[in-house]
């Protein structure tokens, strides 16, 4: 259609960057709205379109992506209007078909994702098609086409492709039970063209065509398959291809032989199963094995027809998916995006009785009025709903009408899931709870069997029948047909249920085609399908395609997570529930942006149905007066109808009544902050803790009017144009802040430029200083020399090293070839696997699920026996306790009788028959009864026990067969899962293995792309080279044509110079007249002579000169050399020196932590010590104050007695071993050693003692000695760091002496030249005024001749004479004037003798000051290596101290050690002295139990213990003072009680 001028390039140009309120209405406003808050957010933004079919939702999805595409740009081109251009073409084609609505309607929803980058540029895109409707391809109805591709390709293709694709036999008049031919010319033509601008688009978006050319095959095969048809063999159920030829042609263009073919379509016919696949098929493989899912029992049987249409289905959504991926690979990138902007395009509203067709709307124009539904309910719940419920938690009062229309009903009616877990508690309830949705309904009867489409109207009327749904749904006349009221009413659609239930559910054919297409033998096939199904795979036969492509819709992968849980895996074949959870997704995706919903409507019922120039088709019924025009073009009631459905009026009310526009409280206070003056301004970085409070003063110095704005508990609303004016403010606010900021700015770079440029300047100078050094040397005949050979010499080998280059090129590149094609051809096989491993997983999760619903139905069974089992157990016992009544009953029965028979005999005695009898009889009576009646109540309750039972016991057999089957079957799936998971395995190894071959190829591919690059650039510098050397080849020839040139110029002088020689000569001649000529010859030989000897002269100078010169550059190389190697050699000794000082640092740490450690440990045993000590003084004080204190008591008494007897025995076994030492004597000898070792202890310990303090002050000492060492060497490091410096600095300035050197040198040398130039011009001017003063005075002579001779001649008055003296004159004056000049030349030589004597004489002095600087900077070399021997050797010296300290703590270590020992041996000897004192407290604890001593013998043992102790006073206190010292230092008898009454441990401690 013609492109309308509201639409062009320069409208778009106008909407660039505008803000919302200065644009217009129009499409491009809303998608600028959209970017705009994108860029300002970053956030995720989305656009719905939504209306009726043919009302233009598709044409302004494209202009708004042109727009955003037009506006923002795109990164590397990603995104371009000529590839949109390719984009809309192949969709249409491809998606596109002709209803009885529209001549263009889209069959299939899509979601057009733009990722942004930071920068606002579209840096990625991509489609995701959705809910195409599959079965159009297969669809032939009046007025109706199938999608335009087919006839596109059927009339539009031509040459070879024609050919090879079997079309070029085409006639029109084909038999073909799926499409009809265009008959119209005009239609083929149309049809021609745009298969021409398809195959274009395809080479835009880069499409292969291989590729392409797989597409047109598997379309074309599909019309052959049409050809082909079906038709049934015999008698049996098994069907066949109608026409073999077009069925051969359709196997050939899939790559597959007419028997796997006809295998792979009709094999599912006639069984009813799915479950007979061949292996060739796409689940063959797995048939055999595939449990039957409760779903797949009860499948009608599959007709011919039906296979066939189901195989076409299943080819076409492949192409559609492959088509998908080619688009999203070529507008799709891996680059970082931040946001994205989704617009989302559908199929519009169908209702085909309003343009006239009464049959009714089928199952797809259901869904897709489902679709718009839900769209609906989002838009309703967006902006209806949400701003109402703000208004409510923000406490805003907003006076807002309740709405009285919702799409929520009917959305319930038709996809509400039963909510069988709520318990209601009425009858109503619990029918509200289960009712289902349509869709819902329509699956589970597609499962039942025996259902049919009357079946499924019933239950419908039965669930929504009711009173309360009437508006909603009701019957209509015809068969199997309903109305649905659609969009609140306003649109009542009338549906036919026929063939709903075939169609709710998917064909069992049409995966088979997926395995056809990837294991095709045509590569381009195969290859186009495994890749398209690997890139785009998903559960819905590839509804979900390019969902990979986006990153925004990785973001949001709720459609993604639709078919991989819950009840959507399990429902994978339910065409209807997989649309519910498709919608689902959509919703669930866009929910999560910033929604924009654009409602597109349709002006006339009939409007979808116009031209292809745009022109609107005549409407039918009158025209009445002026306005009837636009009465025609406009439907009012349609209109009304549309704007009351989509509830814009309500919308718009709301917007104007309420307050839109709202943001945070912190957001709003820190974006206006600007505007409220210098305290907010000043207070808007400080945390506020009341937000609220904030914005009100914010609010009331920003005078803004009351009623434009409401502030909530946490949001600020406006009403419309209060924040875009508050916006405009900031923005001018904004805009003098960065004027002055944009000064700042300026200054700062204008100053960086100066600086830059003052950098620019001296690199400039420095360079041009360079470029003179340059132009002095170039001339220099030895540089030459060096440039002309230098390039000369790698010439031969660069040639040689060029052609293995090649050669090893050429290699490369055909092991880069080979190692390309077999990447790529286990990269196939590869995506091959990995579509079958999905598809297995598939297979397992399907499984997985009907295992888990036998499992339930499992559990349920088990549940009812364990339920029937009770109720058994609860009849038994009834019926045991009606047992035992009737046993009571018939004892009391016995018992009544005899009973009776008593008073019978008494009776008979007596009364005779009487009343008892009676009694009896009545009695016996009722007995028989109740026990008939429990007997037969006994037997009913066993009959139904017995009856119950055997049904359990049937149910219970079911079961464990079921279970069995069950068990089975899991045992042959988790065999299979087994098999799976070591295919799985050998497929990673073999992943692994091509990963590694991967990596190893491109190690070799980098190496091969380094070599190449080396090659390149040894090429590119062959080149430079060769372009060198034509450059310096013309130098040469200017070179040459110069010195040609120089040559002919001095061959002119010459001349020019011999014809003066001649002249001169002949002028000589002439004056001489032959005399006086061999005397001026020889004159002027020897000044000839002399000028050569002074010109050799000067030249052994200047050779000496230039020695000297050498000498000193030798000299200096000499000193750069050994500066190099000083360098050197102080950085390799201050390197050892580090290390050497961090080795001995780490040593010397080491040590005095161990130090540290054994002197802690020291301290920790003696502090020990000494707590035990005052430990034990302590209780020994206490002990002898509570003596001191309770003399008087009995008990003490006791006590005191008690360690009395202890003493003494103690005192008997002391006098007894010293009585057995007295008689051995060893004893004093081991006491005598004893007291020696104790002696020694203490001497060992005062030694130790010392050592430790020596030790610690040595360690001191030492750290004292490292931390000078350290210091010293850091002062060290510092001189030789200053050193280091100030060598660097005298280098420099030896490198700058050097260059003034060298440039005096210079200077001097061609001072020289021009001094030696000058003087030998000057001896030819004085040789030249010496001949010229000989010839002057000669002159002279002859003139007094001359004059003589004319004085003579005058008087003779001779005119000859007279002539040769005017000729004379003359040439004397000629002379006199050559004198003169040459006496001024003279004076100028001399001057210019004396300036260079004195400019030789300044260079002399400069060089002799360059020479007393290196000769200082030599100095002051030396002076630093004085001084690093020095630092060397105080550090050997510091090692030297630190080897001693070393030894000395190595010495004291072992003394340390050795006192360890000594003092392990004396505590040996303690160990055995305590347990000898416990064997003598267990000896005195076994005496006190004696009872066989009296009190006397105590009192009287007194004496004997006094004269004991007098006796061996000498012994005694030597042993308790060893005691005492084992104990702590206390007296001799308070430590032997203690010992005696405190046992062994605690004496010890």
């Amino acid at each position: 259609m013609k492109q309308l001028s509201i639409y062009s390039e320069k409208v778009v140009a106008l909407f660039k960057g505008c803000k919302i309120e200065d644009m217009p209405p129009h499409i491009y406003s809303m998608a600028q709205s959209a970017y705009h808050q994108m860029l300002q957010t970053r956030k995720d933004q989305s656009i719905v379109f939504t209306g009726r079919s043919g009302a233009g939702k598709t044409t302004n999805f494209r202009h708004c992506v042109h727009y955003l595409v037009t506006c923002s740009g795109a990164t590397n081109k990603i995104l371009t209007l000529e590839k949109l251009n390719a984009i809309w073409n192949i969709l249409e084609s491809f998606g596109n078909c002709k209803t009885i609505n529209n001549t263009n309607a889209t069959r299939f929803t899509q979601i057009f994702s733009l990722d942004f980058d930071q920068s606002g540029l579209v840096a990625s895109a991509s489609m995701q098609l959705l809910m195409l409707e599959r079965s159009r391809i297969c669809k032939k109805q009046d007025g109706e086409t199938t999608f335009h591709i087919v006839q596109r390709l059927l009339w539009g293709v031509e040459g070879k492709l024609k050919k090879d694709l079997f079309l070029d036999s085409l006639t029109g008049n084909e038999s073909n039970a799926l499409y009809n031919h265009l008959t119209k010319i005009e239609d083929r033509q149309r049809a021609q063209i745009e298969f021409g601008k398809v195959q274009h688009a395809f080479t835009v978006l880069a499409a292969t065509s291989g590729d392409v050319r797989a597409i047109w095959s598997v379309i074309a095969s599909i019309y052959h398959l049409g050809c082909a048809g079906s038709t049934k063999i015999g008698s049996s159920s098994k069907y066949q291809f109608g026409n073999p030829v077009c069925a051969k042609r359709a196997a050939d263009l899939l790559g597959v032989t007419v028997e796997e073919l006809g295998r792979s379509i009709f094999q599912a016919c006639g069984g009813g199963s799915t479950n007979t696949l061949t292996p060739n098929s796409a689940n063959g493989g797995r048939g055999a094995y595939r449990t039957p899912s409760p779903t797949d029992r009860n499948n009608l049987e599959v007709t011919g027809y039906d296979a066939l249409e189901g195989f076409i289905i299943g080819l076409y959504s492949e192409v559609f998916n492959s088509v998908a991926a080619i688009i999203n690979k070529s507008i799709s990138t891996n680059s970082h995006t931040v946001s994205s902007i989704l617009l989302v395009d559908t199929p519009g509203f169908q209702n085909p009785a309003t343009c006239g067709r009464q049959a009714g709307a089928g199952f797809d124009d259901l869904c897709h009025n489902y679709l718009q539904e839900r769209l609906q309910l989002l838009a309703h719940h967006t902006n209806l709903v949400l701003p109402k419920d703000r208004y409510l938690q923000e406490n805003i009062d907003v006076e807002t009408e309740d709405f009285a229309i919702n799409p929520t009903p009917l959305v319930n009616l038709l996809d509400k899931t039963a909510q069988n877990t709520v318990v209601k508690t009425s009858q109503t309830d619990l029918h509200e709870a289960d009712r289902r949705g349509l869709l819902w309904l329509l699956d589970e009867e597609a499962i039942y069997p025996g259902a049919s489409d009357e079946s499924f109207l019933e239950r419908l009327f039965t669930h929504f029948g009711d009173r309360d749904h009437q508006l909603l749904l009701r019957k209509a006349p015809g068969q199997n047909q309903f109305v649905l009221q659609h969009l609140q009413g306003t649109n009542p659609v009338l549906y036919s249920a026929t063939g709903w239930l075939k169609q709710s559910r998917e064909n069992p054919v049409s995966r088979n085609a997926v395995g056809i297409l990837q294991e095709s033998c045509t590569e381009e096939v195969s290859k186009l399908f495994v890749t398209a199904r690997g890139l785009g795979g998903s559960t819905f036969s590839g509804s979900l395609v390019g969902i990979e492509g986006s990153q925004s819709l990785r973001r949001a992968s709720s459609i993604r997570r639709t078919f991989t849980a819950g009840t959507a895996a399990i429902k994978r074949k339910s065409i209807c529930l997989q649309t519910k959870f498709i919608i689902d997704g959509l919703v669930e995706t866009i929910r999560r942006t910033k929604l924009r919903f654009i409602h597109c409507v349709l002006p006339q019922h009939n409007a979808g149905q116009c031209d292809a120039t745009g022109a609107v088709m005549a409407i039918k019924g009158g025209v009445n007066g002026g306005g009837g025009i636009e009465e025609g073009l406009l439907n009012v009631p349609l209109l009304r109808s549309q704007i009351r459905g989509g509830q814009i009026l309500d919308t718009i009310r709301l917007h104007k009544q309420g307050f839109p526009m709202f943001m945070p409280l912190g957001e709003f206070r820190r974006r206006f902050r600007l505007l409220s003056g210098d305290n907010a301004s000043k207070t808007g970085h400080v945390q506020v803790l009341d937000e609220r409070k904030a914005v009100e003063d914010m609010l009331m110095t920003m005078d803004l009017d009351s009623s434009g704005y409401r502030v909530g508990m946490s949001l600020i609303f406006f009403r419309g144009g209060v924040l875009s004016e508050l916006e405009h403010q900031r923005d001018e606010r904004m805009a003098g802040m960065v004027v002055s900021l944009q000064a700042h700015c300026r200054g700062y770079l204008a100053r960086k430029r100066l600086a830059k440029r003052k950098l620019e300047d001296l690199a400039v100078r420095c360079l041009q200083r360079n470029v003179r050094k340059f132009l002095s040397v170039r001339d220099w005949p030895w540089w030459r020399l060096l440039v002309r050979v230098t390039p000369l010499l790698n010439v031969h080998r660069t040639e040689e090293e060029l052609k293995l280059k090649s050669e090893e090129l050429e290699v490369l590149k055909a092991k880069l070839e080979k190692i390309e094609a077999e990447r790529q051809h286990l990269k196939h096989e590869n995506d091959k696997l990995e579509s079958k491993l999905s598809e297995m997983t598939v297979d397992l999760a399907e499984e997985h699920s009907t295992a888990t619903l036998a499992t339930e139905r499992l559990d349920a069974e088990t549940a009812e026996r364990v339920r029937v089992e009770r109720e058994m157990s609860e009849t038994a016992h009834k019926n045991k306790e009606l047992t035992q009544q009737t046993e009571r009953l018939e004892m009391e029965l016995l018992y009544a009788r005899s009973d009776l028979n008593g008073i019978d005999e008494e009776d008979e005695d007596a009364e005779g028959d009487g009343i008892y009898r009676q009694r009896y009889e009545r009695t016996v009576r009722e007995l028989e009864f109740t026990k008939r009646r429990l007997q037969q109540q006994h037997e009913d309750d066993l009959e139904q026990l017995v009856g119950l039972k055997k049904q359990l016991e049937k149910k219970l057999t079911d079961a464990y067969e079921e279970v069995e089957e069950q068990r089975q079957v899991v045992g042959q799936w988790k065999r299979k899962v087994q098999k799976l998971n070591g295919e799985m395995s050998d497929l990673k190894h073999l992943l692994e293995e091509q990963n590694g071959r991967n990596n190893l190829l491109e190690k070799k591919q980098r190496k091969f792309d380094s070599e190449s690059q080396l090659l390149h650039d040894e090429l590119r510098q062959e080149k430079q080279a060769k372009d060198r050397l034509g450059r310096e080849k013309e130098l040469l020839s200017a070179e040459k044509f110069s010195i040609e040139s120089q040559l002919q110029d001095v061959k002119m002088e010459l001349e020019m110079k011999e014809e003066k020689c001649t002249a001169l000569q002949r002028e000589l001649d002439e004056l001489t007249y032959g005399g006086k000529t061999e005397e001026e010859v020889a004159l002027l030989r020897k000044q000839k002579m002399e000028c050569e000897r002074r010109l050799h002269d000067q030249e052994e100078e200047l050779d000496e000169q230039a020695g000297q010169v050498q000498l000193l550059e030798q000299a200096k190389l000499k000193l750069e050399m050994s500066l190099e190697q000083m360098r050197k050699q102080s950085k390799k000794e201050a390197a050892t020196h580090d290390e050497e000082l961090e080795e001995v640092r780490c040593s010397a740490q080491k040590k005095v932590k161990a130090l540290e450690a054994q002197l802690e440990n020291e301290h920790e045993e003696r502090t020990s010590l000494m707590r035990e000590k005052h430990e034990l003084e302590r209780r020994l004080v206490a002990a002898m104050e509570s003596t001191n204190e309770k003399a008087c008591d009995e008990a003490l008494v006791l006590r005191l007695k008690r360690d009395l007897k202890r003493t003494k025995v103690l005192l008997r076994d002391t006098q007894s071993q010293l009585e057995r030492q007295k008689n051995e004597n060893p004893g004093k000898n081991i006491i005598r050693q004893l007291r020696n070792q104790i002696d020694d202890l203490e001497c060992a310990r005062s030694l130790a003692t010392k050592a430790k303090s020596t030790l610690e002050a040595e360690l001191t000492e030492t750290q004292n000695l490292l931390d000078d060492a350290s210091k010293s060497k850091s002062e060290t490091e510092e001189k030789l760091n200053s050193q280091m410096r100030e060598r660097n600095d005298l280098q420099m300035q030896l490198e700058e002496n050097e260059e003034e050197l060298a440039e005096v040198l210079k200077k001097y040398k061609a001072c020289v030249q021009q001094m030696s130039l000058d003087q030998l011009a000057l001896q030819e001017q004085v040789s030249l005024v010496a001949e010229l003063e000989v010839e002057r005075n000669g002159l002279k002579e002859q003139l007094a001749e001359m004059t003589s001779k004319l004085e003579s001649v005058e008087s003779l008055g001779d005119a000859s004479s007279h002539i040769l003296v005017k000729r004379a004159e003359l040439k004397v004056k000629e002379l006199e004037s050559k004198l003169e000049l040459e006496q001024t030349t003279k004076q100028r030589q001399e001057v210019q003798v004396v300036r260079l004597k004195e400019a030789v004489d300044k260079l002399q002095s400069e060089v002799a000051t360059a020479r007393a600087k290196e000769q200082s900077a030599q100095d002051q070399i030396r002076k630093l290596q004085r001084s690093v021997r020095e630092l060397r050797d105080e550090h050997n010296l510091a090692l030297s101290r630190e080897g001693e300290a070393l030894l000395k703590r190595k010495e004291l270590e072992k003394r340390c050690e050795t006192l360890e020992g000594e003092a392990a041996t004396a505590r040996t000897d303690l160990r055995l002295a305590l347990k000898r004192i416990e064997d003598l407290q267990s000896a005195i604890q076994g005496e006190l139990d004696d009872d066989s001593i009296d009190n006397s013998d105590s009192y009287s043992s007194d004496d004997s213990v006094n004269t004991f102790l007098a006796n061996h006073n000498s012994t005694s206190p030597s042993l308790l003072s060893s005691v005492s010292g084992i104990g702590g230092g206390s007296t001799s008898t308070s430590s032997t009680r203690k010992l005696s009454g405190g046992g062994g441990k605690d004496g010890y401690a």
